[in-house]
């Protein structure tokens, strides 16, 4: 699925951020770590515009349908109050999704769609990034379903340990 226009905009620093994460865990430049807990890190770091803050947590645990050579894996939610964005949830998910199918990211119960554009996936409504949040702020592990250019299929496994805390962190720095 296309990511419609209007909010491919708002979608343009996730690929900018997610490109930071690749160099992980080394730390880029300008970039200041508000700690780490559990689970997940929580950063900041400064662009023209404003501030950036965001968590990240990497999978517990990776299975796929067959041998799959994957790179970093990661789960995150961002804050870029310069471009109006709070709470926008995202993952990279180490390989090229198969174009026009949807990524799966399930809490607890509920299920989620997450929309692939190269190896990023996101939703496009505000209302869905909240419920997501609402949903891992509560839930104990999420999982994150995907499936590559070649079919495989792939479950993402995190546990959510420190997430509410993580994003109080960045809660606090990015206002």
């Amino acid at each position: 699925m296309t990511v419609p226009k209007h909010r491919r905009l708002r979608h343009t620093f996730a690929i900018a951020t997610l490109a930071l994460l690749s160099a992980a865990p080394a730390l880029a430049e300008g970039e200041v770590t508000l700690g780490k807990f559990d689970s997940w890190e929580a950063f900041t770091y400064e662009t023209p515009e404003s501030k950036v803050c965001y968590v990240f947590g990497a999978p517990a645990k990776s299975e796929s349908s067959r041998k799959a050579k994957r790179s970093d894996i990661y789960f995150m939610v961002t804050h870029w109050p310069g471009k109006k964005v709070k709470g926008q949830p995202s993952t990279m998910i180490g390989y090229q999704f198969k174009e026009g199918v949807d990524v799966t990211l399930t809490v607890a119960d509920k299920d989620f769609v997450l929309y692939p554009v190269g190896e990023l996936a996101w939703t496009d409504k505000v209302e869905t990034e909240r419920a997501i949040i609402a949903a891992m702020k509560a839930g104990m592990t999420m999982t994150v379903k995907g499936t590559s250019q070649r079919g495989t299929e792939t479950t993402d496994t995190y546990s959510l340990n420190g997430f509410t805390a993580a994003l109080g962190a960045i809660d606090s720095a990015c206002k």
